[in-house]
């Protein structure tokens, strides 16, 4: 899956060498454990620890069976007290209310000297629809406001930028017909994908692609939009 590789190379990008005995992970929202599991596969001597209160004490006792470096919970009492080297937020901080209120919980967690955060996040408030509602999103994040939450909270942001452009200009019509009473209403989100078979490998090659270019592009100072904002950031030292 696209995502789960673009992961996986903001999580190398910001902490090279990450995956050691001794490294910690925490994903907050870890939703359906997809990422979580598969970066608890690709390190096995790494720790992980996934919280989420939608999942059932049923769930979180069958993937803790399944990971033996994984602790999945849904209470924040549970989680281990050992500071973690990474964070991450994945599509979380758009369905909080106070999401100033949690960024500031996010700064106090226990973390380690080198920490970093990855936080991503759908962009644009311009482009919410019924669907954003839907999933109970209370906003979108350009960029700069995802950079201010975060600088807001007491962290430097290290990176930032936006993820699949590619994808933008779809948002972007199913937005004018929803505008105009003609959109169905469903997800062009790349976490809800579901799959489509024998097109998976091309729309996987595809999104890659798209990152490679944005990246590329950041590096010479062009930051094109995508339909996802992200940064990384860690403690001001």
């Amino acid at each position: 899956m696209a995502r789960f590789e673009i992961i996986v190379k903001l999580l190398n990008k910001s902490l090279p060498g990450f995956g050691n005995k001794g490294d910690r992970l925490l994903d907050i929202g870890a939703g359906d454990v997809y990422v979580l599991g598969r970066l608890a596969e690709l390190y096995p001597d790494a720790a992980f620890t996934g919280i989420d209160t939608a999942l059932s004490q049923g769930n979180c006792e069958e993937f803790n069976r399944k990971y033996p470096n994984m602790i999945l919970t849904r209470e924040i009492s549970e989680l281990p007290k050992e500071p973690f080297r990474a964070v991450l937020l994945l599509d979380v901080i758009e369905h909080i209310e106070d999401d100033r209120g949690f960024m500031a919980g996010l700064f106090n967690m226990s973390q380690t000297e080198d920490a970093a955060c990855i936080i991503t996040a759908p962009a644009f408030n311009a482009l919410f629809s019924l669907h954003d509602r839907f999933l109970g999103h209370q906003r979108r994040y350009s960029l700069a406001q995802l950079k201010s939450l975060a600088e807001h909270a007491g962290f430097d942001v290290v990176e930032g930028g936006y993820l699949f452009l590619s994808l933008l200009p779809v948002r972007g019509i199913q937005k004018i017909m929803e505008m105009a009473g003609i959109a169905k209403q469903h997800s062009n989100s790349v976490a809800a994908w579901k799959g489509y078979g024998r097109y998976d490998s091309l729309l996987v090659k595809l999104l890659l692609l798209d990152y490679a270019l944005l990246s590329a592009l950041r590096r010479v100072g062009i930051n094109l939009p995508g339909l996802s904002s992200f940064v990384i950031c860690k403690k001001q030292r």
